[in-house]
């Protein structure tokens, strides 16, 4: 029975431990869910791109935020032609992105306790991956980040 109640007060004081730790590093405590929650990809309807294109581009931006130094897991991607517009407006009326040419892909992702220049143990939701086609019509990340 002194066995027992030993090990139920070390696992007590180890949960409270953790989650002081947790507390003061400001640690987002949704990040088990997250982490455990399976990928979605949401894909909008597009008046410029087809299906396999939307997804081929998801797929890349998947893969471009996975990459990043600490990123645990991708937790969602999406694409919504009018937010996708919205957000390179003013670049669409300068020139810089043609409209027919550019999807911006909003992910949302999770880093752990080693990362290059990522918040430690955080939660990114809408973060943005531009992709642009080449001439010879492959389609590459030209942006990234929080606008």
């Amino acid at each position: 029975m002194k066995k027992l109640l030993s090990v139920l007060l070390v696992l007590v004081l180890l949960v409270t431990l953790a989650l002081v730790v947790l507390r003061t590093h400001d640690v987002d405590l949704s990040l088990p869910l997250l982490l455990l929650r399976p990928t979605t990809t949401t894909i909008g309807d597009s008046s410029r791109f087809s299906e396999n294109e939307l997804k081929a581009g998801a797929k890349i931006a998947r893969s471009y935020v996975r990459d990043f130094t600490g990123v645990l897991r991708v937790a969602g991607v999406l694409y919504d032609e009018a937010r996708s517009d919205a957000y390179w407006e003013h670049d669409f009326e300068t020139g810089r992105f043609q409209k027919e040419d550019t999807m911006v892909f909003f992910v949302d992702f999770v880093t752990g306790g080693h990362t290059g220049s990522l918040n430690l143990w955080s939660v990114y939701t809408d973060w943005s991956v531009t992709l642009t086609r080449g001439a010879d019509g492959a389609w590459s990340v030209a942006a990234s980040g929080y606008a």
